[in-house]
């Protein structure tokens, strides 16, 4: 029965460090955020696969936001897909674009989310810009709503006095009021 633990537990081992050291299909997959409307991602990301990569699709659905797709690496077809997901974060729209090809190493999917981009930019320009948004503006029950936050009427932003630093920093009167470290 002594033997049977030893070996149990040798295989345990065994079991764990295969686990840790052999990649997860699963996780492999690239994903970023564009600004762009989901229509135009959409639209940019079947073009590319179809057209520009001459990959064949297998499937896709624009309400759902997948494209299934064969990923063609020497003479070898690897299947893998592109998922579009409305995101908002902040109150600012993004669709979230998703490329995985599981077989393949992380790269190749950067290059198709890096292409994909490039793509957007020749076609649609640059994104959108984001939306700044608006101060709130402190009312104290009276007629002092013109001012901004920081208490002052000059809309810059800043206290009376300070001025902003090229590095971004805040300055009160020519000193720096921040450490940097």
């Amino acid at each position: 029965m002594r033997r049977f633990a030893h070996v149990s537990v040798f295989f345990a081992g065994l079991l764990f460090l295969a686990m840790s050291v052999l990649p997860n299909s699963a996780q492999a997959r690239k994903e970023t955020d564009h600004r762009y409307h989901y229509e135009q991602v959409w639209s940019a990301a079947v073009r590319l696969v179809r057209v520009d990569l001459r990959y064949p699709i297998e499937d896709q659905d624009a309400s759902i936001g997948y494209v299934l797709f064969q990923y063609q690496s020497r003479g070898q077809s690897y299947p893998g897909s592109i998922e579009l997901v409305r995101t908002q974060v902040e109150g600012v729209e993004y669709v979230r674009t998703v490329v995985q090809i599981p077989a393949m190493p992380t790269y190749v999917e950067q290059i198709i989310l890096d292409r994909l981009d490039r793509k957007l930019r020749a076609e649609f320009g640059a994104p959108p810009e984001r939306p700044r948004r608006e101060r709130r503006r402190r009312g104290r029950g009276g007629d002092d709503d013109d001012e901004d936050e920081d208490g002052d009427d000059d809309d810059d932003g800043q206290e009376d006095g300070d001025q902003a630093d090229p590095d971004g920093d805040r300055r009160r009167n020519g000193n720096r009021s921040g450490r940097r470290g």
